[in-house]
């Protein structure tokens, strides 16, 4: 069974340093994204964690010009 969580749900803490920001209600394509919700990390080295039981994740999101590479770990 999958379970979809949006970005603000609870299980995930994102980094504090360096921080991440959340979208703006003035966004035009908002709705295009779960929820109507993101987070955008401001800079390199943050990072989220997420608290889980199973044994996948999924993790969509857009992706563009500027956007930084990804990585996971148990």
């Amino acid at each position: 069974m999958n379970y979809t969580i949006d970005d603000t749900d609870t299980d995930i803490s994102y980094s504090l340093s360096p921080p991440w920001t959340t979208q703006s209600p003035a966004d035009p394509d908002l709705a295009s994204f779960f929820d109507s919700t993101y987070h955008v990390a401001s800079a390199d080295g943050a990072s989220f964690n997420i608290t889980f039981g199973g044994s996948a994740v999924y993790i969509y999101g857009s992706k563009g010009p500027g956007h930084v590479r990804s990585s996971s770990s148990r």
